[in-house]
């Protein structure tokens, strides 16, 4: 018996010091100078609504002119709302065999499906009952964006699982663009550099949000880079140990010790980045703790314009976010809020 016990004693000890050291790193940051200031604008944003979901929601799948799509993470459920918040139609979707969690993308006329797991995708009209699948050249991807109907920007494996690339991927002229040299190669499985994906539809340009230093691109869509912005943040360097290991003929790679995401979600609209940042600034106190701090930057000047806050619900932080027509859409765990901030 006591042969079986000291495992488990290992075991739930290594799970409890990892939190620790993250619960630490956590407040260490928020309780030391961090060597910036952020100036608060005027004018906070406005509540329209907050609907709270029985279901964990994984992202807002789309909008269009009146709906809001909104899918769920555990199950293939799509809810439809208007832009008032009210409830309009329920669907689940029926995923093609093997398919369990994909990303799911959708407009008024199309869905998509990502399978970054085997560099594969799914599209069907809306009124269609079954997707067509379409493998993607090259290796597994871990982002994808949608560009236009015809036409995906994914970040995607490298030399094996050493390291990842951005890649521009036509779906009808079956032609690839690899966007080499944007992201630097530590050969941590692309790691260090991990980031977000976001389409500034009004200017045609792609922006990627690194996720763990103060940094963003600006590219054309044909990867082409336009302009690399600071921002306000000072984390600058960030560099993973990672574990590589196999299960069921498939190579995985896992970060070998805690590490923080400190750029936690953005947003693009008109030109403008949306960005909310979990590093506090010297001038922030209490509110920072209880609230979500979205720092705005001009794409086209690379300037900070200013900073407002979101409120959490329910102790929920914002997860991810989309603009549309001057109103922000954030998702939390279990809340839709929408907030006016034109």
């Amino acid at each position: 018996m006591k042969r079986k016990i000291i495992p488990m004693l290992i075991g739930a000890f290594a799970g409890v010091t990892i939190i620790a050291l993250l619960f630490f790193q956590s407040f260490q940051l928020n309780r030391s100078k961090n060597g910036f200031i952020r100036i608060y604008l005027p004018k906070a944003p406005t509540l329209l609504f907050d609907l709270k979901t029985n279901y964990k929601i994984r992202n807002i799948a789309g909008t269009t002119a009146n709906s809001i799509y909104v899918s769920a993470t555990d199950s293939p459920l799509i809810e439809c709302y208007d832009k008032r918040g009210r409830l309009i139609s329920k669907t689940l979707l029926h995923y093609p065999p093997g398919i369990h969690h994909p990303i799911l993308v959708m407009d008024s006329t199309n869905m998509v499906l990502f399978d970054g797991d085997k560099h594969t995708i799914f599209r069907k009209k809306v009124d269609e009952d079954t997707f067509r699948a379409e493998i993607v050249p090259g290796q597994i991807f871990t982002k994808a964006l949608m560009l236009r109907s015809d036409k995906i920007v994914l970040r995607q494996f490298i030399d094996g699982i050493r390291d990842q690339n951005l890649v521009v991927y036509d779906l009808n002229n079956k032609t690839t663009i690899e966007g080499n040299g944007l992201t630097k190669l530590y050969y941590d499985s692309g790691m260090a550099e991990e980031g977000k994906l976001y389409y500034d539809i009004s200017n045609q340009q792609i922006i990627y949000v690194f996720n763990k230093r103060n940094s963003f691109l600006v590219l054309d869509t044909n990867l082409c880079l336009k302009n690399t912005g600071k921002t306000i943040d000072t984390i600058s360097n960030v560099f993973e140990k990672v574990k590589r290991f196999k299960r069921d003929e498939t190579y995985i790679a896992t970060n070998a010790a805690p590490t923080l995401i400190y750029n936690k979600a953005s947003a693009v609209a008109q030109g403008i980045l949306y960005h909310y940042s979990k590093l506090k600034a010297d001038n922030e106190e209490e509110k920072f703790v209880h609230a979500c701090n979205i720092d705005q930057y001009d794409l086209k000047t690379l300037k900070y314009l200013g900073s407002f806050y979101l409120p959490k619900l329910d102790k929920e932080e914002v997860r991810s976010m989309t603009i549309d027509n001057g109103i922000l859409y954030a998702v939390y765990s279990y809340h839709l809020a929408a907030y006016k901030i034109d």
